[in-house]
């Protein structure tokens, strides 16, 4: 236990690449309205690379003066950006917010008490998905990238993974072994470094009360490229590997892609269907969301399994489009 840390809050806009200033404002919203006081915090940061024009920082240092900008001169990416607010913060240990993201209540007070309670080198994660209020949100907590976890739980409970959303760690421990930014992959980066932050020794505990909600694919474009790099990464995963040294091993691997792909059509539909009985299960008021949920997450399906083919034979192809639409957005 260390009740001597200090806080820093990290807030990415790179998501801004496929959202808008109105998502950015909830998610400083929910921080803002903390059951723990965000005074307490020693800094909330803004790490801002190519998506925010001018008349919009200057809304924000109007409308939240208690945000510090971080303005970087050239672009970031969503992984870049998190580790640039590594570096650029003041505080020992580091919670990561989004940009399109918003927050219980008592997300700030849990994390924070689960890092004080836990010995050096755990990283708390909390728990990510979206509103389930339409047909549409049910089925991409369904089948897209969300882990329907239990709301029950009372008291940190370990586990293997954590979103880089809604998550802490010892700033001197992101900086020994940092978030592998560089590699060709949109969020599957991730797992790899979840893979090397085990085998270095950590612990990763789930905190209860550390809600996020994920703000859905706003357009029909957003949705597609969405799906389609969900796929595609699934399946590039298979070229890269930590070896016994911990490092990172890429190597064309088009067996490993080409398994991937039989192996994730099936099992998105099956988790399609064991997650609607979960959300359902939760809520039996959700149950006129069914109907329409099914149909459009076996939409996702199709299109997730799409990105996935088209990465069997082109790896980089759907990483380097959706890369480029995010870049030319500007809020």
């Amino acid at each position: 236990m260390n009740s001597n840390h200090t806080f820093s809050i990290i807030v990415e806009t790179e998501n801004l690449g496929m959202a808008g200033f109105e998502d950015l404002e909830s998610s400083l919203d929910s921080i803002k309205s903390q059951t723990f006081p965000v005074a307490k915090i020693l800094e909330v940061v803004l790490i801002v690379g190519g998506h925010l024009s001018v008349d919009v920082l200057d809304q924000l240092n109007i409308k939240y003066p208690w945000v510090r900008v971080h303005l970087e001169k050239s672009n970031l990416d969503y992984a870049k950006s998190k580790m640039k607010g590594a570096e650029v913060v003041k505080g020992s240990i580091l919670i990561f917010a989004d940009s399109d993201m918003r927050y219980e209540k008592s997300w700030l007070g849990n994390i924070v008490e689960a890092i004080q309670t836990h010995p050096s080198g755990t990283i708390v994660s909390g728990d990510t998905r979206l509103e389930t209020n339409s047909a549409y949100a049910l089925a991409l907590n369904a089948t897209w990238m969300i882990q329907v976890l239990s709301d029950k739980i009372t008291r940190s409970v370990p586990t293997t993974f954590f979103p880089l959303n809604n998550f802490a760690i010892e700033k001197s421990l992101m900086l020994k072994l940092p978030l592998p930014y560089d590699l060709p992959l949109y969020r599957n980066k991730i797992p790899i470094w979840e893979r090397q932050l085990l085998n270095h020794g950590c612990q990763i505990v789930r905190a209860p009360g550390t809600r996020g909600y994920h703000a859905p694919p706003g357009t029909l474009g957003d949705w597609w490229y969405r799906m389609l790099i969900y796929g595609a990464d699934f399946v590039a995963q298979a070229d890269f590997s930590v070896n016994e040294k911990n490092e990172i091993v890429e190597s064309k691997n088009v067996l490993g892609r080409l398994y991937k792909l039989i192996f994730l059509c099936p099992w998105k539909i099956e988790q399609l269907l064991l997650n609607s009985f979960k959300l359902i299960r939760e809520d039996s008021g959700r149950l006129p969301y069914l109907p329409g949920g099914v149909i459009i997450g076996l939409a996702n399906c199709a299109v997730v399994g799409l990105g996935a083919l088209v990465a069997c034979f082109d790896r980089d192809f759907i990483f380097k489009k959706i890369n480029a639409r995010e870049a030319d957005h500007i809020v």
